[in-house]
């Protein structure tokens, strides 16, 4: 609703379908009642008001300038109003914005964490040292090198997860069934992994082998 319609109206200016449609505007909505009674303070106030000082023909030149000057002086003064009201919500929404997202990161950031620990305790680390394969590559491409041996783990029919990372090395422990063993030892030779030794043959479908990759910097 535009201030110069609610003067209008106090002025007894609107058409008589305008005013009708205003009045059942405002009477289910208390903003538009707050405006206008907005509306009518500044109104009261106003030099040359016909509330004040009676009818417009008794109003010399100087009052009506005056009336008009304060008459936009208002409409000015009622859209700065609006104008901060609207600045106030968007900056509120901004706000709520950012705290919606960092906490969304920081769920995100937990979830992650707690499925790192779960890969790690829930495949131990081998205790074995020939269960241990070790493959060098350079450091920029180390994360690479992870990602397509756990690539192969799946291949083989198996999960691999990434579970250390310290000064020796990246750790990433494998889960695959035992007779497909030779297949995944096969794919890690591609990557710089040792030859497969000989491996025992499974002697029952269900029998899994547990492994230990460890990706290391590789020497110049």
């Amino acid at each position: 609703m535009t201030p110069q319609k609610l003067f209008d109206y106090l002025d007894g200016k609107l058409p008589a379908p305008e005013r009708e449609e205003l009045e059942q505007k405002m009477a289910n909505d208390s903003n538009l009642l707050r405006q206008l009674a907005m509306a009518r303070k500044l109104r009261e106030a106003m030099p040359g008001s016909q509330e004040v000082i009676g009818s417009v023909d008794e109003v010399s030149p100087a009052d009506r300038r005056g009336a008009i000057l304060s008459r936009r002086v208002a409409l000015a003064f009622i859209v700065l109003v609006f104008l901060n009201v609207l600045i106030g919500l968007w900056f509120i929404f901004q706000s709520e914005k950012k705290t919606a997202k960092s906490r969304e990161t920081g769920v995100r950031q937990q979830v992650e964490q707690s499925l790192a620990h779960a890969a790690v305790t829930a495949m131990p680390t081998p205790n074995i040292e020939a269960d241990e394969i070790k493959i060098s590559t350079p450091v920029d491409q180390q994360e690479q090198t992870v990602q397509k041996v756990i690539s192969a783990a799946t291949e083989a029919g198996g999960v691999g997860a990434k579970a250390l990372s310290d000064e020796s090395g990246i750790v990433i422990l494998i889960d695959l069934p035992k007779s497909r063993e030779l297949d995944f030892r096969n794919k890690l030779v591609a990557l710089g992994g040792p030859p497969p030794p000989p491996v025992e043959e499974s002697r029952s479908p269900n029998d899994r082998k547990f492994l230990q990759v460890r990706v290391v910097k590789a020497t110049q």
